[in-house]
């Protein structure tokens, strides 16, 4: 009896694979909802999660159209499923891979979304985690006030949830929006502030504080906005962008950040610099 049990755990397993791959390769959302309804007894959890994981997967990859589809598909067996805490997860994915393809305005929406599905679940984590997305999206929009009313909230909540790891990050998402809005004093006070949280997490310290010494340029420049059209392009291009200083050389750039700086922050304790993501992004 024994082994028939094990013989039908091994079927069920290889079938719900076998569809989980079927969904995540399925060409459009109409081809996903007729797989669901064609197999109601394989839609669990773990199908949800065996869709979930392929498609972070892809966009671990930077697989961006991939991850989006396969999400989707994920988002389908979680309303099945009628899991809102699995909706904001697969909302959440699809929003990360929204914009990663330039597409703000539905990566927005998204996040939005799924923050409400959150909420509905009390995973508070999860909604941490959306306003964050909430909030960088906004950042990449120009919009600073709106992106640190949300990284804020998703700071508080990290908080209660004393979550050191994340509370560094926040902190360091947070500066980077002060930075952006031309508050350089704010973000160097964060960016001291998350680098002494993070300490012990090498990804939040190499984002916030990597070597800390005077910043190599002598203001933020802001970055082009994303378009809310969802076209795929922005509004501007990092080549057309007028670049700090008007020098659109980086190597004379990087020499001329050896004169004085106009960075109006120093720490306490030691020199500071902005994260090195930031600088070779905006300033190098």
């Amino acid at each position: 009896m024994k082994t028939v049990w094990i013989l039908l755990f091994c079927v069920s397993l290889a079938a719900q694979e076998d569809l989980a791959t079927r969904l995540v390769n399925a060409p459009d959302e109409d081809s996903v909802a007729r797989l669901l309804a064609d197999n109601p007894s394989s839609v669990t959890p773990d199908l949800f999660e065996a869709c979930r994981k392929a498609a972070q997967t892809a966009l671990d990859r930077r697989e961006h159209p991939d991850a989006l589809r396969q999400f989707k598909a994920a988002l389908a067996v979680a309303k099945s499923l009628r899991s809102d805490r699995d909706t904001a997860v697969a909302l959440r994915g699809i929003g990360i891979a929204y914009r990663g393809m330039d597409r703000a305005s539905q990566a927005l929406a998204s996040y939005e979304e799924g923050f409400e599905a959150a909420t509905r679940s009390g995973d508070r984590a999860v909604e941490a985690d959306l306003l964050r997305g909430i909030g960088v999206t906004h950042r990449n929009l120009g919009e600073f006030q709106q992106a640190i009313d949300a990284d804020e909230r998703s700071l508080a909540i990290y908080r209660e949830l004393q979550d050191r790891h994340q509370i560094a990050a926040a902190v360091s998402n947070l500066a980077g929006n002060y930075f952006q809005s031309g508050d350089l004093r704010r973000a160097g006070e964060l960016w001291e502030e998350a680098g002494r949280i993070g300490r012990n997490y090498p990804d939040v310290v190499n984002w916030a504080i990597p070597t800390l010494q005077s910043p190599t340029c002598s203001k933020p420049t802001v970055r082009p906005k994303m378009q809310r059209t969802g076209t795929g392009s922005r509004s501007g291009s990092s080549a057309s962008a007028a670049p700090i200083g008007g020098c659109t050389n980086p190597t004379k750039r990087r020499r001329a950040s050896t004169g004085a700086s106009l960075w109006p922050y120093r720490p306490t304790t030691r020199a500071f610099r902005p994260p090195r993501w930031w600088i070779g992004r905006n300033c190098m």
